[in-house]
């Protein structure tokens, strides 16, 4: 949308994504006026076309993607990351702001192969075997460097769509601090899990945190479970890693009994706030 020449590549701090699936994220939408006052060139994504986003869009002449919902019939969110993740790729490759080729991606699309569905059996399919042993869990969810952003999905996911309480941290971020809560309260560990993302594309250093952060954990009588992958490279990585995370937090709301689209408590709290 709109008909301007931007050059992406002179100053990254003057450039601005307003990301919004749905197009009404007043958070977004709000950031990226903010941006706009201060001259940013600014970009935008979301799924509505009669939505505020849109309209911003339209007033402003931005640029931006507009993509349907077609693989995603329950309409939510956190069940579609495949529309945002490569539209902020598709978006970022063309601006020139980050150095791969849609070449690349369509290669690591390719490369990710779905042994997580709903026919493939629980001895030979690892999502559903995770769900398992997430079942009645607080579930502590820790990554580092380019898988950051899919735990963080992951953390929405089982909150949103399996009902279950959940928390990420970043490695080395957890252990500054993190180790130091897992005392108290007593027999908390009895119903807390950890879930390790290791990656042989880490930097050395933090490859090295994990074997001492789990002795750390397992030390103080908490279960450490991970979810490991051998990739050529980090666009495969983080593929299969949101796929193995969507797919689990659906099995895991299954186990629970609940209804992964429905979320009753957001919408309450979305009723409420407009009222005010």
């Amino acid at each position: 949308m709109g008909n301007k020449s931007i050059d992406f590549k002179t100053s990254l701090l003057s450039n601005f994504l307003i990301s919004s699936y749905s197009g009404g994220t007043a958070e977004a939408i709000s950031a990226g006026k903010e941006a706009i006052k201060l001259n940013s060139e600014v970009l935008f994504i979301c799924s509505k076309r009669d939505s505020e986003l849109i309209k911003l869009a339209k007033e402003k002449s931005l640029l931006g993607y507009i993509f349907k919902e077609k693989f995603n019939p329950c309409l939510q969110p956190r069940l579609g990351p495949g529309y945002t993740v490569c539209g902020h790729l598709g978006l970022l490759i063309k601006t020139g702001l980050i150095n791969i080729s849609f070449k690349e991606v369509k290669r690591a699309v390719k490369n990710v192969k779905n042994s997580y569905r709903m026919d493939i059996p629980l001895g030979e399919n690892l999502a559903k075997q995770m769900a398992v042993k997430l079942k009645d869990k607080f579930v502590f969810l820790a990554s580092s460097e380019f898988l950051n952003g899919a735990i963080h999905g992951f953390a929405n996911q089982l909150n949103e769509t399996a009902k279950t309480n959940s928390a990420y941290h970043y490695i080395p971020e957890l252990n500054h601090h993190r180790m130091e809560g897992l005392k108290y309260p007593e027999k908390f560990n009895q119903m807390a899990v950890f879930l390790f993302y290791p990656s042989n594309l880490y930097g050395k250093r933090n490859q090295v945190r994990y074997k001492i952060t789990q002795e750390v954990i397992e030390k103080n009588g908490y279960q450490v479970l991970k979810y490991e992958l051998q990739s050529k490279d980090k666009i495969s990585h983080t593929f299969k890693a949101i796929l193995f995370n969507s797919y689990t937090s659906f099995y895991l709301a299954i186990l629970n009994k609940v209804n992964p689209s429905k979320i009753p408590w957001v919408d309450h709290f979305k009723k409420e706030l407009k009222k005010l």
